[in-house]
């Protein structure tokens, strides 16, 4: 049972590391995508090492563990995986990856398991695991068989860890130095992907195959392992440290995305801004014009957005020319204002229209639905033909962006060092629409 044991045991390291990593990036107070990611961008050191600290301090944790058989630790990750789905509904992988570890737990930790034992379950599984990837993906299958070979050396210089003394200790800790090394380069990379804590689960995986003899006490040692308690409320600590101070500066400056939104069909403007990590600066320019900052949502941007009401300037809107050509052919042009250097058109015919112009084939534009062609930097615009049949009719909106801040509005105050424009903020949206009929 002991060999099941650990088995269990480096399963519940696994997908317990998950929830609590899970749960820590959720604690964070970021949300997904490059703006909001940019608070954790701007304290990689920080939030690095926490999720090392985190990860470290679960698997020595599960490892120590396994030589007192307390199952209480089973609510442990089940908890991180609940709080995790708490701050954000739709992390089911944290949830997930909890309540498997709380089950697991629950057998690997009913009672205690002998170190031999337990290691050789714990080089299986990962025997069974490194065998998966070379079937699956045998170009990738190293990152699991070279760590689980530097294991199967310690297992069997130390007769599975139960030979003691100065000459083994030495040899598992240099096994586990050179493991550690070889996973500490995984588990950048896996960190690299701030939104996916799961990836981690492989360095910890390679780590435990060379941590484990060391983590785990022999037989009528003392039971007492602080290590991993010590290192997980350490990660805790930086995590909060992440979490409540805001690391922006000249060197890391917060990223803003403000624009000035001019409506030519509803006859209004707006002030927008296109992140939700932005500070005062960026409340300022919102409210420039007296109107109240609120969520909304418009078809020219794919996600909801801050705005305010703004004074209405006129702007250009593009030249769009529609022409018949003769025997049922038509022809669209769509020129940019001047100043322009995006134009981004959608297109929504009452029947299926094939565009000619924009590729070697013609791309079919899909009945009753909106249909994207986004123009960038050419001042000539786009032409596009196309044939159909008498009676239909196509729908165009428009949404220009110029460069520049209206000349005519309330210009943008001066930003502090700390606060940085990010894409084409600062610049001035038109948009608008057109119905052409035949």
């Amino acid at each position: 049972m002991d060999v099941a044991r650990g088995a269990a045991a480096l399963l519940f390291a696994l997908t317990g590391a998950v929830a609590v990593l899970g749960f820590a990036r959720r604690a964070t107070g970021a949300g997904a995508g490059y703006f909001d990611q940019s608070y954790l961008l701007a304290q990689a050191g920080r939030w690095e090492t926490a999720v090392l600290l985190l990860g470290l301090g679960f698997l020595i944790l599960a490892a120590a563990t396994a030589a007192r058989g307390r199952w209480l630790i089973a609510a442990l990750p089940l908890a991180a995986g609940l709080g995790a789905f708490a701050l954000d509904r739709s992390d089911r992988v944290s949830l997930i990856a909890g309540m498997a570890a709380g089950l697991v737990g629950l057998f690997a930790y009913w009672k205690p398991a002998g170190r031999p034992g337990a290691w050789a379950g714990v080089l299986i599984l990962s025997g069974v695991i490194a065998m998966a990837l070379q079937a699956l993906a045998p170009t990738i299958a190293y990152v699991a068989a070279w760590p689980l070979l530097l294991g199967a050396i310690g297992a069997a210089a130390t007769d599975m860890g139960v030979r003691r003394g100065a000459p083994a200790f030495a040899l598992l800790a240099l096994l586990a130095a050179v493991g550690l090394a070889f996973a500490g380069g995984y588990a950048h990379t896996a960190y690299l992907s701030l939104d996916v804590m799961a990836l981690q689960a492989l360095p910890i995986l390679m780590a435990a195959l060379v941590l484990w003899p060391l983590a785990q006490p022999v037989e009528g040692a003392p039971p007492a392992r602080l290590l991993g308690p010590l290192l997980l409320l350490a990660g805790a600590g930086v995590t909060l440290w992440v979490r409540f101070d805001e690391p922006w500066s000249a060197r890391h400056p917060q990223l803003s995305y403000v624009q000035y939104h001019v409506d030519q069909d509803a006859g209004r403007a707006w002030r927008v801004s296109q992140t939700s990590t932005d500070g005062g600066w960026t409340r300022t320019v919102l409210a420039a014009d007296g109107g109240t900052i609120s969520e909304t949502r418009h078809w020219m941007a794919p996600q909801p957005y801050r705005a305010a009401p703004a004074a209405m300037v006129q702007e250009s809107p593009p030249e769009i020319t529609f022409a018949p050509q003769g025997e049922g052919r038509f022809s669209l042009r769509a020129v940019p204002p001047p100043g322009a250097r995006i134009l981004s058109l959608q297109l929504r015919p009452s029947v299926d229209l094939p565009l000619e112009g924009l590729g070697p084939k013609p791309l079919v534009l899909r009945a009753g639905k909106w249909n994207r062609i986004w123009w960038e930097a050419e001042p000539a615009g786009v032409a596009v033909a196309f044939r159909a049949p008498p009676g239909a009719a196509l729908d165009l909106r428009y949404a220009a962006t110029l460069e520049r801040w209206p000349a005519a509005a309330k210009p943008l105050p001066l930003r502090p060092t700390h606060i940085a424009p990010f894409h084409t903020s600062d610049s001035t949206i038109v948009t608008g629409s057109r119905r052409f009929t035949w």
